[in-house]
C-alpha cells in the first residue's frame, strides 16, 4: 500500500463548512520514496510528495500525499478528526496535523497536551505542525514549551516552518521542531524567468546549513499560488517550478513542500498551471525519487565545466545511481558535465541525457564519463543512470617473462575492482589462488620444464565474473648437453589452449638457432611441420595452421640440438 501524508492546518469553522467538499490543489507537497516506512523517516533517507484537499481525499496524478485543511483552531471536531484520519489511514494516508492555534496564543499547554492525546493514537497520524513563520525570536520561548508538552504524550515528530526573514534565526527555535521547514516565494508579476532564483537558492543554502548544524533533517518548501498578499504574486513558470523542487534536493534537503492559498486555484491559470506544471513535476519526482533520494554519494563524483550548471551524484541502495544536473541562471550555454564513478562502478553503464525536451540513451564503460556540448535553451533535469554493472570475463590473456620457475600474466581491463589468477599445472585437479589490483599479475615458485594451466576472474562490487578459459605454458627446461656445453632453455606458450581455429606458438629461448615445430595427433601422425630461426631472448609468435584439422588432442614438439619441448593442445 503507497504511503500518503496528509497537512491539515487550522482556520475558522466556517471556512470548513464553506470548503470541506472542495479540493484545494495547491498547499502543500512533500516527496516520498514507497518503499520505507513513514514512521522511520529519521533513520532513512526518503521522501514524501503530496497534493492538499478539504477533508475530502483525492488522488491527483503525481501525487502519494494528500494535504487537507481540518479548521477547527478551536480544538474542536476531536470526533470529526479522528474519524477523517482513520479514513486517510484505511487510504494508506498520513496526516500531519495541525496544533490548534487558540492553544498557541495564549500558550494553553494543558489543552494542547489533551488535545494530542485525543488523536494521537491514531494510526491515520504521521505528527504535529506546530507554527507558520515564527520569525519573531520572542515566540521561541512558548514554542519550545508547546513542544515539550507534545513530547510528553507523543513519540510522533513535529515540525515548523520559517519564513524567508526567518531563515536566519532558526536556530534559535532549535528545540521546538524535529523537522525544519523553510519557504522562499520569489516569482511575481512582470518578472523575467529565473530572475527571483538567487534569493531563493540562498534561502535554500542557509536552511541547509541550519539543518547541519542543528543534525535535523529539514524539507525546502516551495511557491505554488498566485494572487496578491504582501506582494504581486504569479505562477512559477515550468522551469521555475522544477528548479525551486530539485535545488533543496541538491542542497541535501529530505523532503519538498510547495505552499499555496486556498484560493490559489480561483486565480487566473490556476487549474492550467496545476495541469500543466505541477502535476507533471510531482509524477517525475514519484518515478525518479527512489534513484534520487538516499542522499548524495561519497563515492561518485560530478563536475561542470560552467558556473550555469549544479551537479551532484545520489546513491541508491540496490546499485543504481543518478548524476543530476541543474540550471542556476539564465540564458543559453553550452556545458560539459563530467562523471567519475571512481572504484564503486567503474565498468559499463548507460545513461539518458535530457536537453531541450529530447531524451537521446547512450552507453559508455571506462570510469569517467565525459558529455560535451550539451545545450541549455531552457532549463532542464538531466538524468545520467547506470542501470547495472557487467562483471565481464577477461579476456585477452597473454603470458610472458617465462622462466624456470615463473610467469607474468596479461589481460585487457575490465574495470574490475580487482582480479583472481588461477593456476596448476596441466596434471593437476585443485587451482593456486593469488590476487592483483591491476590487469598484470607474477607467478612464481614454479617447477622447471612443467606445463601449467592459467585462468583470470574479475571481481567487481557486490559480483564476480565467470574464469576465463584456461591458457597453457611451459616453465623453461634446463638441460646440460654435456659438461662443456652452455645451458640451453626454452619457453613456449600456446593460446588459445583449447583453441577452435589457428592457436598462436610463443616462443623464447636464450640460444639463437633453428627450430623444428612439429604438431602430431594421437596415434603420432604428423598434421603440420615447419621450420623457424629464433633470436636469442627475443620472443617470436607463430600462427598454427590447424583451422581445419579435426577435433580432439594433438601433440606439439619443439627441438634443437640442446632441448626439446612437449606440450598438449586441445582443438574443439
Amino acid at each position: 500500500m503507497k504511503k500518503k501524508l496528509i497537512l491539515i492546518q487550522s482556520n475558522s469553522r466556517n471556512n470548513f463548512i464553506n470548503t470541506a467538499l472542495r479540493l484545494v490543489l495547491c498547499v502543500f507537497i512533500f516527496v516520498v520514496v514507497l518503499t520505507q516506512r513513514i514512521n522511520a523517516q529519521f533513520a532513512n533517507s526518503w521522501y514524501i510528495v503530496g497534493i492538499s484537499d478539504s477533508l475530502a481525499p483525492a488522488i491527483t496524478d503525481g501525487t502519494n500525499v494528500l494535504i487537507a485543511y481540518s479548521y477547527w483552531s478551536d480544538g474542536s471536531g476531536i470526533k470529526e478528526i479522528n474519524k477523517y484520519l482513520s479514513d486517510a489511514n484505511m487510504l494508506g494516508a498520513k496526516v500531519l496535523y495541525e496544533v490548534p492555534r487558540d492553544f498557541m496564543n495564549p500558550l494553553n499547554l494543558n489543552s494542547i497536551k489533551t488535545w494530542c492525546t485525543a488523536i494521537d493514537s491514531n494510526a491515520g497520524l504521521f505528527g504535529y505542525y506546530l507554527k507558520d513563520e515564527p520569525n519573531d525570536v520572542s515566540l521561541a520561548t512558548n514554542m519550545i514549551s508547546a513542544y515539550n508538552a507534545i513530547k510528553t504524550v507523543s513519540t510522533k515528530p513535529v515540525t515548523v516552518t520559517f519564513g524567508s526573514g526567518g531563515a536566519s534565526i532558526a536556530q534559535s527555535f532549535s528545540g521546538s521542531f524535529d523537522i525544519l521547514l523553510q519557504d522562499e516565494y520569489r516569482c511575481e508579476v512582470g518578472q523575467v524567468e529565473f530572475t527571483g532564483m538567487p534569493k531563493y537558492m540562498s534561502t535554500m543554502d542557509i536552511a541547509s546549513q541550519n539543518a547541519v548544524t542543528l543534525s535535523k533533517p529539514w524539507w525546502g518548501v516551495t511557491q505554488a499560488f498566485a494572487g496578491l498578499f504582501d506582494r504581486n504574486y504569479r505562477f512559477p513558470t515550468y522551469n521555475e517550478h522544477r528548479f525551486n523542487v530539485y535545488y533543496p534536493i541538491l542542497k541535501g534537503a529530505k523532503g519538498i513542500s510547495n505552499w499555496g492559498r486556498p484560493w490559489c486555484t480561483k486565480q487566473s491559470g490556476g487549474y492550467t498551471w496545476i495541469t500543466n506544471t505541477f502535476q507533471p513535476i510531482s509524477a517525475e519526482l514519484n518515478r525518479n525519487g527512489p534513484a534520487y533520494f538516499n542522499g548524495p554519494s561519497a563515492i561518485i563524483t560530478v563536475s561542470a565545466g560552467s558556473t550555469d550548471i549544479l551537479a551532484k551524484a545520489f546513491e541508491h541502495p540496490n546499485g543504481k545511481y543518478v548524476a543530476l544536473t541543474e540550471k542556476t541562471t539564465t540564458g543559453t550555454s553550452t556545458n560539459t558535465v563530467t562523471i567519475n564513478l571512481g572504484s564503486k562502478m567503474n565498468n559499463a553503464f548507460s545513461y539518458t541525457v535530457t536537453a531541450n525536451g529530447n531524451n537521446v540513451t547512450y552507453t559508455k564503460s571506462g570510469t569517467s564519463l565525459v558529455i560535451s556540448n550539451v545545450q541549455y535553451t531552457s532549463y532542464k533535469v538531466n538524468l545520467f543512470e547506470i542501470t547495472s554493472q557487467v562483471c565481464n570475463v577477461p579476456t585477452g590473456i597473454t603470458i610472458s617473462n617465462i622462466t624456470t620457475s615463473g610467469a607474468k600474466v596479461n589481460w585487457t581491463s575490465t574495470g574490475a575492482t580487482s582480479y583472481n589468477v588461477q593456476y596448476k599445472t596441466s596434471s593437476a585437479s585443485s587451482w593456486s589462488t593469488i590476487s592483483a589490483s591491476t590487469n598484470t599479475a607474477s607467478i612464481t615458485g614454479l617447477a622447471a620444464g612443467t606445463s601449467y594451466k592459467v585462468q583470470v576472474q574479475s571481481v567487481c562490487t557486490g559480483a564476480s565474473s565467470a574464469y576465463s578459459a584456461a591458457s597453457s605454458f611451459t616453465t623453461i627446461l634446463v638441460t646440460n648437453v654435456n659438461e662443456l656445453s652452455a645451458v640451453s632453455t626454452m619457453a613456449v606458450f600456446i593460446y588459445p589452449n583449447p583453441f577452435t581455429g589457428n592457436p598462436t606458438l610463443t616462443m623464447n629461448t636464450v640460444v639463437s638457432g633453428n627450430y623444428n615445430i612439429h604438431v602430431m595427433d594421437i596415434i603420432g601422425r604428423v598434421v603440420y611441420s615447419s621450420q623457424v630461426s629464433l633470436t636469442a631472448t627475443t620472443e617470436q609468435n607463430i600462427l598454427l595452421p590447424l583451422e581445419n584439422v579435426g577435433n580432439g588432442m594433438y601433440f606439439l614438439s619443439i627441438n634443437n640440438n640442446n632441448s626439446v619441448v612437449r606440450m598438449k593442445m586441445t582443438k574443439e
